[in-house]
Protein backbone atom coordinates (compact mmCIF):
# COMPACT_ATOMS: atom_id res chain seq x y z
CA UNK A 1 0.00 0.00 0.00
CA UNK A 2 1.27 3.46 -0.80
CA UNK A 3 -0.65 5.28 1.91
CA UNK A 4 -3.04 6.63 -0.70
CA UNK A 5 -5.80 4.18 0.15
CA UNK A 6 -9.18 5.36 -0.94
CA UNK A 7 -12.18 3.75 0.58
CA UNK A 8 -15.40 3.83 -1.40
CA UNK A 9 -18.92 2.86 -0.40
CA UNK A 10 -20.53 -0.02 -2.24
CA UNK A 11 -23.62 2.15 -2.60
CA UNK A 12 -23.45 4.35 -5.70
CA UNK A 13 -25.56 6.97 -7.41
CA UNK A 14 -25.58 8.22 -10.99
CA UNK A 15 -23.79 11.51 -11.53
CA UNK A 16 -24.98 13.25 -14.72
CA UNK A 17 -21.94 15.51 -14.48
CA UNK A 18 -19.49 12.62 -14.58
CA UNK A 19 -21.84 10.49 -16.69
CA UNK A 20 -21.21 7.46 -14.51
CA UNK A 21 -22.09 5.91 -11.19
CA UNK A 22 -20.06 7.29 -8.31
CA UNK A 23 -19.78 6.04 -4.72
CA UNK A 24 -21.94 7.92 -2.22
CA UNK A 25 -19.06 8.03 0.25
CA UNK A 26 -15.31 8.19 -0.33
CA UNK A 27 -12.43 8.46 2.09
CA UNK A 28 -8.90 9.50 1.18
CA UNK A 29 -6.66 8.43 4.04
CA UNK A 30 -3.68 10.51 2.90
CA UNK A 31 -5.73 13.67 2.35
CA UNK A 32 -7.91 12.89 5.39
CA UNK A 33 -10.92 13.90 3.35
CA UNK A 34 -14.38 12.37 3.38
CA UNK A 35 -16.46 13.11 0.29
CA UNK A 36 -20.21 12.60 0.11
CA UNK A 37 -22.10 12.66 -3.18
CA UNK A 38 -25.66 13.86 -2.63
CA UNK A 39 -27.86 12.21 -5.27
CA UNK A 40 -30.73 14.67 -4.66
CA UNK A 41 -28.73 17.84 -5.28
CA UNK A 42 -26.10 16.22 -7.55
CA UNK A 43 -23.40 17.90 -5.48
CA UNK A 44 -20.40 16.67 -3.58
CA UNK A 45 -19.65 17.73 -0.04
CA UNK A 46 -16.19 17.28 1.41
CA UNK A 47 -15.05 17.25 5.00
CA UNK A 48 -11.31 17.48 5.60
CA UNK A 49 -9.73 16.72 8.95
CA UNK A 50 -6.41 18.26 9.87
CA UNK A 51 -5.55 17.12 13.37
CA UNK A 52 -2.52 14.88 13.90
CA UNK A 53 -4.69 12.57 15.95
CA UNK A 54 -7.10 11.87 13.09
CA UNK A 55 -4.17 11.46 10.68
CA UNK A 56 -2.58 8.91 13.01
CA UNK A 57 -5.88 7.15 13.63
CA UNK A 58 -6.73 6.87 9.93
CA UNK A 59 -3.30 5.48 9.06
CA UNK A 60 -3.48 3.06 11.96
CA UNK A 61 -6.98 1.91 11.00
CA UNK A 62 -5.91 1.66 7.36
CA UNK A 63 -3.09 -0.71 8.35
CA UNK A 64 -4.81 -2.73 11.06
CA UNK A 65 -8.58 -2.41 10.69
CA UNK A 66 -9.45 -1.74 7.03
CA UNK A 67 -12.67 -3.75 7.44
CA UNK A 68 -13.91 -1.35 10.09
CA UNK A 69 -13.21 1.65 7.85
CA UNK A 70 -15.03 -0.07 4.97
CA UNK A 71 -18.02 -0.72 7.22
CA UNK A 72 -18.15 2.89 8.45
CA UNK A 73 -17.99 4.11 4.85
CA UNK A 74 -20.65 1.67 3.65
CA UNK A 75 -22.98 2.63 6.50
CA UNK A 76 -22.39 6.35 5.88
CA UNK A 77 -21.19 6.79 9.46
CA UNK A 78 -17.58 7.80 8.81
CA UNK A 79 -18.06 11.56 9.37
CA UNK A 80 -19.94 11.03 12.62
CA UNK A 81 -17.29 8.54 13.74
CA UNK A 82 -14.39 10.94 13.06
CA UNK A 83 -16.27 13.94 14.51
CA UNK A 84 -17.01 12.00 17.71
CA UNK A 85 -13.39 10.96 17.94
CA UNK A 86 -12.14 14.52 17.48
CA UNK A 87 -14.56 15.70 20.14
CA UNK A 88 -13.41 13.05 22.62
CA UNK A 89 -9.76 13.95 22.05
CA UNK A 90 -10.30 17.71 22.45
CA UNK A 91 -12.35 17.03 25.61
CA UNK A 92 -9.53 14.89 27.00
CA UNK A 93 -6.95 17.58 26.20
CA UNK A 94 -9.13 20.26 27.80
CA UNK A 95 -9.42 18.14 30.94
CA UNK A 96 -5.65 17.63 31.10
CA UNK A 97 -4.96 21.34 30.70
CA UNK A 98 -7.67 22.31 33.19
Amino acid sequence: MDGMSRYKSEQTAYSPLKKKYVPLWRLGTSTMTVTYFNPDTQTEDSETYNTDFIRYHLHYSDSHYPDRLHRLINEGRIVQYLDDMELKVSDAITRQVG
